[in-house]
This record gives structure tokens, C-alpha cells and sequence, in this order.
């Protein structure tokens, strides 16, 4: 399960801004059988790819096949031969496949089945949604007046992000939907993501990817170690103020628990 929100700039740089929550997800023993953890975005050269639903083996063996050289058979060439011919059919064969598989399988109907944003800079800066049978959609496919997509294992967490982003594009301090720009797409998706804490099914650190017709920019690692030195630097205060230096407490002649 996840939280996974896009959001396509249509002011200044052409952009897409992809992010998605961090909380390692596992998968139930009957799909994962090698309990290993799923992560929610795989990056490439010209695309960014975020997921959301139930995670089994043949998910995971498509997740690698994206983000890892270990497939002779499976090129870099390959995948971009793959998503742009995907794009240009609106037909992402190998996502129907799997979901068509996941539903034979363990017969749980189409609510484990997984659904993606998609963000390319090639053949243009679009932003797609793929839905479980592997239909690409853009915004304008889905006829939708704002310029992102939300997609979150909790129908309450996912109107809880569209009503904040509608609420702050239509506030007066901000002005019309017409004008989001890369700022504040990225703010957007930082406060929106804010909106998840209280979801069980989503947490940790933001995992955040920016794409423009330059390049793709993930910052993902980055948010997380600044995150880990905060914590570490805050424990190391916690530490000096509640355990007494060696020299502090030979002055007070006081003894440690040890010393008895």
C-alpha cells in the first residue's frame, strides 16, 4: 500500500513533479514469498515510475528488470523501447499481464492489482496514469480540470491531499489553478504528502522525483539522510545532557551505576 501523487506544472518550466511515501512494503507472505522489501519508485533515464497496490514476485521481477543491469536479456535500450512504444499504443502490455496474472492467481478481484504514474521528458513532459488493465491516460484523457493525479490505499487520505491542493491553487494568496509552476508544485507535494501522517498504510520520509525536458532529479536518498543526521545529531544531545562526562562527575563525586 502507498500513497502516490503527480503533478504537472502548466506556468513557467515544463515539469513533472512525482512523490510518493517511503514505508517499506513487504507484501503478505502468499505474494512475497522472499520477504524482501518494495520500493514505490523506479527512475530512469527519461522517466519516472510510482506504483501503488499489492506487491508478489512478478511485480518485484518487473521493479528489477527497471532499476537493476543484472538482466542480459532486459537493456536499458529495451526499456525505453518498451515505454515509448507503450505510450504511443496507450498500452502497457506488460502491466495488463501482471495484474492479469496477480487476479488468476489468488483471486482477489482487481482491489490487489497494481495501478502507476507515469512521468517521461520523451517524446514530451507528460505526466500518465495506468490503471490496472494497463490503459495510459494523460490528464487530458481523464478530463481533469486540475493538473494532478492523486492515487492512496485510503479513499479518506486521497480527498484529504485533493482538498488541500484545490483549497491552496484556489486561495487569493496564491491565485488561479491556471498557474502552478515548478515552486509550487514542489510545495504542493510536500504539504500534500504532510496530509498522510495519520494513514497506516503510508509513512516515513517522502521519496520525491523531479522531471523537466533536462533531466530526471531524484531526491529521495537525499530527504532520508538528512533526516537520519537530524535524528542521530538530536540523539547525541539527548545523550550529553542526561549521561555526565567522565571529568563532570569525578568534580560532583558521583559514581556510576557501574562502580557499586
Amino acid at each position: 500500500m502507498t500513497t502516490l501523487l503527480g503533478i504537472k506544472t502548466n506556468s513557467g518550466e515544463e515539469a513533472v513533479v512525482l512523490v510518493t511515501d517511503t514505508q517499506v512494503t513487504y507484501g503478505s507472505e502468499e505474494h512475497n514469498k522472499n520477504r524482501k522489501p518494495f520500493y514505490k519508485m523506479a527512475n530512469g533515464d527519461f522517466w519516472a515510475l510510482g506504483f501503488i497496490g499489492s506487491q508478489w514476485d512478478e511485480s518485484r521481477k518487473f521493479y528489477n528488470q527497471l532499476t537493476t543491469r543484472r538482466f542480459k536479456d532486459f537493456t536499458e535500450k529495451d526499456i525505453e523501447q518498451m515505454i515509448l512504444s507503450s505510450i504511443q499504443k496507450k498500452r502497457f502490455i506488460e502491466i495488463d499481464t501482471i495484474n492479469a496474472e496477480f487476479m488468476r492467481r489468488y483471486d482477489e478481484g482487481e482491489s490487489g492489482t497494481m495501478e502507476f504514474l507515469l512521468a517521461t521528458n520523451k517524446p514530451k513532459v507528460e505526466l500518465y496514469f495506468i490503471d490496472a488493465y494497463g490503459n495510459i491516460y494523460t490528464l487530458d484523457d481523464l478530463d481533469y480540470h486540475e493538473p494532478f493525479i492523486v492515487k492512496s490505499a485510503t479513499d479518506d487520505t486521497k480527498k484529504a491531499i485533493i482538498n488541500y491542493i484545490n483549497e491552496k491553487i484556489s486561495g487569493d494568496d496564491i491565485g488561479s489553478g491556471d498557474r502552478i509552476d515548478l515552486e509550487l508544485a514542489l510545495n504542493l507535494a510536500k504539504g500534500a504528502m504532510q496530509k498522510v501522517e495519520t494513514d497506516i498504510y503510508s509513512s516515513g520520509p517522502i521519496d520525491i522525483t523531479i522531471l523537466t525536458k533536462n533531466g530526471i532529479f531524484n531526491y529521495g536518498r537525499q530527504i532520508k539522510k538528512a533526516i537520519e543526521d537530524a535524528e542521530n545529531a538530536a540523539f547525541s544531545e539527548i545523550i550529553k545532557k542526561h549521561i555526565p562526562k567522565e571529568s563532570e562527575m569525578k568534580k560532583d563525586g558521583s559514581r556510576s551505576p557501574d562502580s557499586n
